[in-house]
């Protein structure tokens, strides 16, 4: 009975000590809006880095590629990062990742996406131009839904939005299909190096809206990520 007791002590001890890099670490996955920032007053700029501030990471994943990161130059549309993450990243010190690929990866996929909607626009005019009228118009009802910061992060963003990119993919064929899943990959490849090299640090994601449902569903399934719940997180934070 002593030796019992004597090794269930052990045991609760090695447990209650368990080193940090064994213990998952807590991600926080938020989706950008690039310009839409502009026109989601509960979400723009100023919103979106305040939430930084309050998560408080030790590590950032941007939707970025090295050379972007590197240079603090992105494509114009992305306005929360001129505008607010790089200036940020000036006053704070962040451990940060590029999630976006390098080239040749990046021409590689731009390309291949680029060249397949321009054949689709003339194969059928008709068709592409309906898709793009049931997008707008997506992201005009969603406009209605976002009245807070959370909702924007919510179940029903996620399903509308991976409902449509899927959608497309269908159409578009094997092309998109390979395009979306290599590039929302890459980006979780890198959150989860991040992880790695940082077991027990704090972790925040930024990828557009349209990239976060299949990036949260890579993350999901990994065993060394706490997967924080960002509506609720957002709510209770006052966002």
């Amino acid at each position: 009975m002593k030796k019992v007791i004597r090794y269930l002590a052990v045991t609760a001890l090695a447990a209650a000590t368990i080193s940090p890099a064994l213990a998952a670490s807590e991600v926080f996955l938020l989706g950008t809006l690039y310009k839409r920032h502009e026109q989601v007053p509960v979400y723009n700029v100023d919103t979106l880095v305040r939430i930084v501030e309050k998560v408080a990471p030790d590590v950032l994943v941007l939707d970025v590629t090295p050379e972007e990161l590197n240079k603090r130059t992105v494509f114009p549309g992305k306005v929360e990062y001129t505008n607010g993450i790089f200036p940020l990243m000036d006053k704070r010190k962040f451990i940060t990742y590029p999630a976006e690929p390098a080239e040749p990866m990046f021409s590689e996929i731009v390309e291949a996406v680029k060249s397949r909607m321009q054949q689709f626009d003339k194969e059928q005019p008709a068709l592409s131009a309906s898709f793009k009228r049931t997008e707008k118009n997506m992201y005009a009802v969603l406009g209605k839904h976002w009245t807070r910061a959370g909702h924007v992060q919510d179940e029903v963003t996620g399903e509308m939005i991976d409902a449509t990119a899927r959608l497309q993919a269908e159409m578009l064929g094997p092309v998109m299909k390979d395009a979306n899943e290599r590039w929302d990959r890459h980006t979780a490849d890198t959150v989860k190096r991040a992880v790695r090299e940082h077991p027990g640090k704090r972790v925040l994601v930024l990828t557009g809206i349209r990239n976060r449902p299949l990036v949260q569903r890579h993350l999901q399934v990994d065993s060394a990520i706490t997967l924080v719940d960002m509506p609720t997180w957002l709510t209770q934070a006052g966002f």
